[in-house]
């Protein structure tokens, strides 16, 4: 292992060690068992993984620096906050890569999936795309080679070519996607329509759910002002979740899966909640936070959507969006290829 890399798993050690202990005292006896069983097994699972992670050679750092928050929220027995912490914290020491590694990274598998759908988007715009196809002609040399710090620089390029997710002023092409039910919905369905809320949600993240209840809100009050809201689910983790979890939550709008999270790809989604507002001409308006973009929270209680009703007013008005993007918050979307846990 290499000694600049020693400290942060040492302290990231500890800082594991603490955190059961907490949990074990204070907390058990007053959050719920099942919650409580959940954070206990993801911090024996992150602690089993920090140190074969570290035996590969990996740099933990990042991962290390991550959890310096994580001691104060168990002891203020914030477990939400914790455990979400937690899922980043997993997430990316699964993701880190490690001098041993004979494979693409995982940030080159997914910018080659971002840039494929997004080279498919623009063919439909019949965008003039001859300078990317000669730029990446010399990818599979590299590819072959195994230089993959090379390549990915490449693909990098070929994204700002292209760009990397659909803009804001940008036209949204049609598409389809299913529910859990199986019955196709399609962006072209919403003509006539004064708006359309595309939101990228899920079922297992604790920021997302915070939401939900705004996100119903949001539904009923626009609905008689001709607006139209979709939640689309792109985890790959998820799919056998969306119709229980849509029925327990009442939502008033369809739940579509974006499978193999192309839609998520096109868009250049990253987080859930995460949302694009669309004009009767299906062009992005605004995109960010659903609400309560300058405070992050998971705490329901805390949560509203002004970001967006502030973006639909102004649109139905017919008036200029004073703030067309914000910093949409919470947890990462799940993407075909990604290691989970």
């Amino acid at each position: 292992m290499h000694e600049r890399w020693r400290l942060p798993v040492v302290t990231l050690l500890m800082i594991l060690g603490l955190g059961l202990s907490v949990l074990g005292g204070n907390a058990a006896g007053q959050a719920d068992e099942n919650h409580t069983t959940r954070i206990q097994q993801k911090m024996e699972r992150l602690q089993n993984l920090v140190q074969q992670r570290q035996q590969q050679g990996a740099n933990l750092q990042p991962v290390g620096e991550l959890m310096q928050g994580f001691r104060p929220l168990m002891e203020e027995q914030k477990l939400v906050e914790a455990e979400a912490l937690l899922d980043r914290a997993l997430e990316l020491a699964n993701n880190l890569g490690s001098p041993a590694q004979t494979g693409p990274p995982l940030s080159l598998q997914q910018k080659m999936r971002w840039l494929q759908a997004r080279f498919e988007y623009r063919q439909r715009e019949s965008a003039d795309l001859q300078p990317v196809g000669e730029l990446m002609q010399g990818f599979e040399p590299l590819m072959q080679q195994k230089k993959f710090s090379e390549a990915e620089a490449l693909v990098d390029r070929a994204l700002k070519l292209v760009g990397e997710s659909i803009k804001v002023g940008e036209r949204v092409q049609d598409f389809s996607l299913t529910d859990h039910s199986g019955k196709t919905h399609s962006l072209a369905q919403f003509q006539g329509k004064n708006s359309v809320a595309i939101i990228f949600m899920a079922t297992d993240c604790a920021y997302s759910n915070a939401f939900d209840q705004q996100m119903v809100q949001l539904a009923k009050d626009h609905e008689a002002n001709g607006v139209a809201v979709v939640g689309i689910n792109s985890n790959s983790t998820e799919r056998d979740k969306i119709a229980s979890h849509a029925a327990k939550h009442g939502f008033p709008f369809p739940v579509l899966k974006d499978e193999d999270n192309v839609l998520a790809d096109r868009f250049g989604a990253l987080v859930t909640p995460e949302v694009f507002v669309l004009d009767s001409k299906f062009i992005v308006r605004y995109h960010g936070a659903l609400g309560s973009s300058n405070n992050p929270t998971t705490d329901a209680a805390k949560t509203n959507s002004e970001d967006v009703r502030s973006a639909l007013e102004a649109l139905l008005k017919g008036e200029q969006i004073a703030v067309k993007e914000t910093k949409a918050f919470g947890c990462t979307i799940k993407r075909v290829g990604a290691k989970t846990n």
